[in-house]
């Protein structure tokens, strides 16, 4: 579910904003020329020889495996340079960089020095850092390299962080890079010790912080950005509490188009300590997630996410993630938040999904605690679960201590309307929310909304100001013609939750209704052999009753509503009903809308635009 439209964006404005470099200098492990870099035939066969001879330009690596150093030296790094720009992924014949295959995983930049490493094991001889970037700027670009066996375990000083990447009081440009099994006491894959790095289009994969936070990617302070990035596998592990095994942000970070799926925070330490933030934790004021998908993640508090500063998420969506609790004999910690938990803090959600998420004490897809400054908006929160929760509202939502939300615009299992007005408890009707797996939080989760979902033209535009495009990355607002707009703004209306629908239902039309004339009311689009049933009323448009035979499906037209008539679809799938219009019928407006039983028990039914005529003499 990435957005490959986005990604490819911002690489094409990126080429067209980078200096061009006019010296090439190659690398190719095994060539046999004069290794001086002129050429393929005469390249380096080591990229370190290449960076060392570069002060400005482009360096081209063909595939193959380049160490930082001989055995022996575990402090030897790859460094970034400024104006320098290395490019992996060529085959080693190529004349220009855009010919090259981009095969990642074939250029790679090993820490294992020696060359045998063993899963986790033998790595006690690795370099601390892969690569290193120190007060570099944007100039200074690494991409298209798979970056393995960092192992950075110092105790003390940078040498315990960031065993793939060590970025310090530098601004480098990381593209189309995997960060791939790096091992550190806190930050496995990068690191990041102030500046503004940007890292984009990227996998953080299998990478393990073992004591400290950030398994995948740990940034301290301020300025760092990630696109279309994913964080798969990672790991941070508990020396105090362990928090964001894909990522942990102490300060304010622009996270735009990723991935985060089965990361962990785990093992829990002692005292009240849960680990937090399975797949990312954020605790700098700031923060921005946009269109990022969070699929089964785990930890004690916050399955996904954990944010303990301001924090804003757009286009979200969270499916299949879960927090569980640790039993301690007389009380237990965790289990609070399956997919998020937010404490301490000013949240703002837009437009976002969670559905699938589990908690074994409360709160299964939100848990808010500590913070009364929470609006969600535009959302759809469904199928959620909590073993501990007082009701179906609570397992969607709940609030800790001194917690609390404003909630408006949104489809929320249980919700109680009252409360919540301008929300629905109606099921958000998902494409296919568990997959054909039957299990959420896996890749083949469709949570898209369907025809005759509630949640269609129900939003409210001005909550998505500024917001041009859906997590798909299509139109943030298009109108479905068979839906009436429930939603508040200037059509078309947004959808709750953070995918537009892009199709119609069933579309109706009518003759013109005079007195004592037949009168035709026809339905397009609907499914061969099925029947439409058709209803009027005079009181306007509106909530209207939900009959029990379309499985609590409201009508939009206020009551008293009466039927007029059936009629079944033929093989085009139009049925069409035509009556007389009453001598004596009132001059007045009449509203007119059909609906259509579907699924067991009406689950499944869906309704027509309506539409409305004056009665004439």
């Amino acid at each position: 579910m990435m957005n490959t439209g986005r990604h490819l964006f911002l690489t094409l404005a990126l080429a067209a904003t980078t200096p061009a470099y006019a010296q090439v200098t190659y690398v190719r492990a095994g060539a046999t020329g004069a290794n001086d870099g002129s050429s393929w035939t005469n390249a380096y066969v080591e990229l370190q020889t290449a960076l060392l001879a570069t002060a400005a330009g482009e360096i081209w690596v063909a595939e193959g495996v380049y160490r930082p150093s001989p055995p022996g030296t575990r402090s030897a790094s790859f460094s970034l340079r400024s104006a320098v720009a290395v490019y992996g992924g060529f085959a080693g014949h190529e004349s220009s960089r855009f010919d090259r295959q981009g095969r990642v995983e074939a250029t790679i930049l090993s820490g294992d020095l020696l060359g045998d490493d063993d899963g986790w094991s033998n790595r006690l001889d690795n370099s601390y850092h892969v690569a290193r970037a120190e007060n570099v700027d944007a100039t200074a670009i690494l991409d298209g390299f798979t970056i393995y066996g960092g192992y950075a375990t110092a105790a003390s000083g940078f040498d315990g962080y960031g065993a793939g990447l060590l970025v310090v009081a530098a601004s480098p440009t990381v593209r189309g890079c995997a960060f791939d099994r790096n091992l550190a006491a806190g930050a496995g894959g990068a690191y990041v010790y102030s500046g503004g790095p940007w890292f984009d289009g990227c996998t953080f994969q299998g990478n393990w912080g073992y004591i400290y936070n950030g398994g995948g990617l740990y940034c301290y302070g301020p300025g760092t950005t990630v696109t279309a990035c994913v964080f798969s596998g990672n790991i941070a592990s508990s020396g105090t509490q362990g928090a964001g095994g894909g990522l942990y942000a102490s300060g304010a970070i622009t996270i735009d188009g990723c991935t985060f799926t089965g990361n962990r925070a785990e093992f829990y330490f002692s005292g009240y300590y849960p680990c937090v933030g399975g797949g990312a934790f954020l605790g700098g004021d700031g923060a921005v997630l946009r269109n990022c998908t969070f699929a089964g993640n785990e930890t004690n508090l916050g399955g996904a996410l954990t944010c303990y500063a301001d924090t804003s998420l757009v286009n979200c969506v969270f499916s299949g993630n879960r927090a569980f609790a640790v039993d301690l004999g007389s009380y237990s910690v965790g289990g609070y938040g399956g997919a998020l938990h937010a404490a301490y803090a000013v949240l703002t959600l837009e437009g976002c999904t969670f559905s699938g998420n589990d908690a074994t004490e409360d709160g299964g897809g939100i848990y808010v605690d500590y913070t009364n400054d929470f609006w969600i908006e535009n959302c759809v929160l469904w199928g959620n679960e909590a073993a501990g929760a007082q009701s179906t509202f609570d397992a969607n939502i709940a609030d800790g201590d001194n917690g609390g939300f404003t909630l408006q615009w949104s489809c929320v299992g249980g919700v109680d309307t009252q409360k919540y007005p301008n929300c629905t408890a109606l099921d958000p009707r998902f494409t296919d929310a568990d997959g054909a797996d039957n299990w959420p939080g896996t890749e083949d989760d469709d949570l898209r909304p369907r025809v005759g979902s509630p949640c269609i033209d129900a939003g409210r535009n001005a909550g998505l100001g500024g917001v041009a495009l859906d997590r798909d990355g299509g139109p943030r607002f298009v109108d479905d013609p068979s839906t009436y707009d429930r939603g508040q703004g200037a059509p078309p209306i947004a959808d709750m939750g953070a995918y537009e629908f892009d199709g119609s239902g069933p579309l109706l039309a009518n003759s013109a209704l005079r007195r004592g004339h037949p009168a035709t009311f026809t339905v397009t689009g609907a499914q061969p052999g099925e029947t439409a049933s058709f209803y009027y009323g005079f009181r306007g448009l509106g909530a209207g009753p939900a009959l029990p035979q379309y499985g609590g499906m409201a009508l939009d037209l206020r009551a008293p509503v009466r039927q007029l008539g059936v009629a079944t679809a033929g093989p085009d799938g139009v049925a069409a009903f035509t009556g007389l219009v009453p001598a004596n019928a009132p001059l007045r407006t009449v509203y007119l809308q059909a609906a259509i039983a579907r699924g067991i028990g009406g689950a499944d039914s869906v309704r027509t635009n309506p539409t409305s005529a004056r009665i004439q003499p």
